[in-house]
């Protein structure tokens, strides 16, 4: 048997991680990709920093199709913004657009299986937010996601949409890599 020196093994590992690394950099500039047919909810975002998100995963891998930004007030990367679907009106309404600093749009999202939706912030007073969750769209239903930040708070909630004026909030589940190794 061949033996396989301990540089070579480490320069296998760090090419393996820079493929993750690569696909998280990538993750900023590609858009989130809707379906286009099969089961499916929609979706209004609401954001001061940047939402993204990995379809069909209750994990973060961004190398799975679909996966990107849906909404971003930020110029300079994937732009998904001011999309209308003809969603019901909500309260978040009121934070977007055209409130300094948030972003909204509406997007259809893939039901009946997981997707993760990563909120970062670019910061404020040098506190950032970054929160990552999953939650499983039902076929047909109406969605809000709101993710903020409030001084040191990071604040985030998804709800259905009802027509009520304090629709059911989604149980949501944490997210976190599906490869530890992708966060080398």
């Amino acid at each position: 048997m061949k033996r396989v020196s301990l540089p070579c093994v480490a320069a296998l590992v760090v090419l393996v991680a820079a493929c993750g690394n690569i696909q998280t950099v990538k993750s900023f500039s590609t858009p989130y990709q809707e379906p286009s047919a099969g089961l499916r909810a929609r979706i209004r975002v609401v954001t001061d920093g940047m939402l993204r998100a990995v379809p069909n995963s209750a994990c973060i891998d961004w190398r799975l199709e679909g996966s990107g930004v849906m909404a971003i007030p930020t110029k300079g990367f994937a732009n998904m913004n001011d999309r209308k679907l003809g969603m019901p009106p909500s309260p978040a309404q009121t934070l977007a657009p055209g409130s300094a600093g948030f972003a909204m749009s509406e997007l259809y999202v893939r039901a009946g299986k997981p997707m993760v939706l990563d909120y970062l912030t670019q910061g404020l007073g040098g506190y950032r937010c970054s929160v990552q969750r999953s939650f499983v769209p039902t076929d047909g239903q109406d969605y809000e996601a709101v993710f903020f930040q409030n001084d040191k708070t990071c604040s985030f909630r998804v709800t259905g949409i009802d027509g009520t004026s304090s629709p059911p909030a989604i149980d949501l589940s944490p997210a976190s890599l599906c490869r530890i190794s992708d966060n080398i």
